[in-house]
């Protein structure tokens, strides 16, 4: 299952990811938290966090990643300095469509939680206009590429068409995965380990050489490397 493509994030990518002029970033520092220092890959924002706050990135970078119902990840953007890393979700206190992670050499970052952001947006009426076009279009781009919540069902099924039309008007972004997909989906995350182990010992006995089994089925080829008699 792969990532819908969506054709928003390449027409309109400077609106959805402004990067703030200095005086826009000391104007918005006015009403953030204390900047905090996040290690090289360290995790910042996780799938389904609720009410986490947005990030202003002042040093370093900052990536975003989607992930779809079969685990794939892909990377959104790198929020440079300057830029503001959140959606909706950020606004309404609702969960995170997506993960934040500090760049291979760490990032120094700002927090906002749903109240000090409001009041920014409210306070400082040009960054708040350039922010909150940002966050919606980021929150379309979401619901184009089918990021967010999974339905397990038909997709054209009476109480599927239901949920999604109930997603669909409160602009949460979803998915529908079938369900012969989503068992292959469970068998695999169960097994994966014996999978792994039993590739591994497949690609380990490539090299043996004339190893048999009894013309009746029954007992254990003979070792190879075996010394033999003469």
């Amino acid at each position: 299952m792969a990532f819908a493509p969506s054709t928003l994030v390449e027409r309109r990518r400077e609106q959805m990811f402004p990067q703030l002029t200095p005086a826009q970033v000391e104007a918005a520092r006015r009403f953030g938290g204390t900047p905090r220092r996040f290690g090289p890959g360290e995790l910042i924002v996780s799938f389904g966090e609720v009410a986490a706050p947005a990030w202003l990135v002042l040093s370093g970078y900052l990536e975003v990643i989607r992930k779809d119902a079969l685990g794939n990840r892909d990377v959104i953007t790198r929020h440079l300095p300057g830029m503001m890393a959140g959606e909706l979700s950020q606004l309404a206190g609702g969960p995170s469509f997506v993960e934040g992670r500090a760049s291979p050499e760490g990032c120094e970052v700002m927090p906002f939680d749903g109240a000090h952001l409001r009041a920014l947006i409210v306070g400082q009426a040009e960054v708040g206009e350039v922010l909150m076009r940002a966050f919606i279009l980021r929150r379309v781009a979401l619901i184009e590429s089918g990021a967010g919540t999974v339905l397990i069902g038909k997709s054209d099924s009476v109480d599927s068409m239901r949920l999604q039309g109930f997603l669909r008007r409160n602009g949460i972004p979803h998915t529908v995965l079938d369900p012969a997909v989503a068992e292959q989906v469970e068998v695999q995350a169960k097994y994966e380990g014996y999978i792994s182990r039993q590739r591994a010992e497949v690609e380990r006995r490539k090299d043996a050489e004339g190893a048999r089994l009894p013309a009746d089925g029954v007992g254990v080829a003979a070792d190879i490397h075996a010394p033999r008699r003469r």
